[in-house]
């Protein structure tokens, strides 16, 4: 079963960074990050002012830039650290919940 969730700005801005490393027009981009026309437009408009993601006039495509790149490789890192801080917790809670051996011998 595939359970769909709400991404968070900063990953929607990911995606689109990502899939604009080599160069994308923006129909692939919108496509490629699953987002309608209004939702992509108030994206790409945030990313070009911040400077993260250019348009190159010669090949009528978007691209992402230096600084766009090294915003990717900080959330890479960020998801890596809340994936392993996940697990960390999962592991902890097992930890503190009662284990069936326990409840079925004080019995």
């Amino acid at each position: 079963m595939n359970v769909r969730r709400r991404r968070d700005p900063s990953e929607i801005s990911y995606d689109i960074l990502t899939a604009a490393l080599n160069g994308q027009k923006k129909t692939r981009l919108m496509y490629q990050c699953r987002l309608n026309l209004k939702q992509f437009n108030l994206y790409l408009e945030e990313l070009t002012l911040r400077e993260l993601i250019g348009y190159r006039q010669a090949e009528r495509c978007y691209v992402t830039t230096e600084k766009g790149r090294t915003y990717t490789r900080m959330f890479e890192n960020y998801k890596e650290t809340a994936d392993l801080l996940k697990e960390q917790d999962r592991t902890l809670a097992r930890f503190l919940t009662p284990s069936e051996r326990k409840s079925a011998s004080a019995l």
